[in-house]
């Protein structure tokens, strides 16, 4: 916390405010923020229950005074002249409302450029921009290298509202960067994402995931009329949604309405496009009720070891991470 806001009060630009949300902390973390409000008045604190990442974002903005908005996670940190460079273009061209500069992830002093573009960008159709987002080529739907008008939070009403933990900056994204006059890409990467293995992002999936599969889903309405925004949207939604589903499938006797609830909202998207034949075969075994696909899974599991134990061939698994070693191991054996 302390090299976040300390690499916040260092930036050269000037006249800015820092805003500390301590979101219920339950360690030194609300103390170490008003040591910080007390020693500089740029500094304020917001000390409130926690309410998850999103209230934290919401109640920061309302109390933030600034024309532009930045947010950065209190694990993470900045380069000293972030945010003068991201408000280059801006000055020079006041309909740029959204401004990006792209991360790197910190590996103990160790930098990837996971999406790393050569050469910057500017989109008078923001759609555009929220289009290369979802490619993610360039840049990622994180909040943290962006800046914002603040206009866009504040002036207009969300289209949903959405309360997960999870997915969050890309819920905030897709409710402002399409809005914006403007948008602009420069290769910064001035935003240093340190990599913990405890944090969200690197979790096994879980329960809290599962609403990723309903903001698809809202997305997938909201932008129903632009095709491509669409095309990107529907890969995205039937990802989230053969993950969701398998997740719930394994874990029904613990969360019997979470299958249903979900498959429910795929089903009707299932129904309403077009998806490609291997996920719509994938989707439809995982739409099937509990028996019938806990019949499915033994019927699978039968044919793929009679083979192992019958066939004078090798079996060739493509894929290193947990599902392959799992499907290794189990073979093996």
């Amino acid at each position: 916390l302390r090299r976040c806001v300390d690499s916040l009060l260092d930036q050269t630009v000037n006249n800015f405010e820092i805003i500390l949300v301590d979101d219920g902390s339950t360690d030194d973390s609300g103390m170490i923020c008003d040591q910080y409000a007390k020693a500089d008045f740029r500094v304020r604190v917001i000390h409130k229950p926690n309410g998850g990442l999103v209230s934290a974002r919401i109640a920061g903005i309302l109390e933030s005074r600034g024309q532009y908005l930045g947010f950065v996670d209190s694990d993470d940190y900045v380069d000293t002249d972030m945010y003068k460079r991201l408000l280059e273009p801006i000055h020079s061209d006041k309909d740029i409302e959204v401004s990006i500069g792209g991360l790197m992830w910190d590996d103990d002093g160790t930098f990837i450029y996971p999406y790393k573009a050569d050469h910057g960008e500017r989109w008078g159709n923001s759609l555009l921009a929220f289009k290369e987002m979802l490619l993610g080529k360039k840049f990622l739907w994180n909040l943290a290298d962006k800046i914002y008008a603040r206009h866009l939070f504040v002036g207009r009403k969300p289209m949903f509202s959405y309360t997960s933990n999870y997915a969050e900056d890309l819920y905030f994204n897709s409710q402002v960067i399409p809005y914006a006059k403007e948008v602009a890409f420069q290769p910064i990467y001035g935003y240093h994402y340190c990599m913990n293995g405890s944090s969200l992002m690197h979790r096994a999936y879980h329960k809290g995931m599962l609403p990723m599969i309903g903001l698809f889903s809202n997305l997938l309405d909201q932008f129903d009329k632009f095709g491509e925004v669409r095309s990107l949207l529907l890969c995205h939604f039937v990802e989230a949604s053969i993950q969701g589903l398998r997740y719930c499938q394994r874990e029904v006797e613990a969360y019997p309405r979470l299958l249903s609830e979900y498959q429910d909202i795929v089903r009707k998207k299932y129904e309403r496009f077009a998806f490609p034949e291997l996920e719509r075969g994938v989707l439809q075994v995982l739409l099937m009720n509990p028996n019938d696909y806990q019949g499915w899974m033994e019927r699978e599991k039968k044919r793929i070891f009679d083979f192992c134990r019958n066939a004078n061939k090798k079996l060739y698994i493509y894929g290193t991470g947990f599902v392959g070693q799992q499907t290794a191991k189990i073979l093996s054996e």
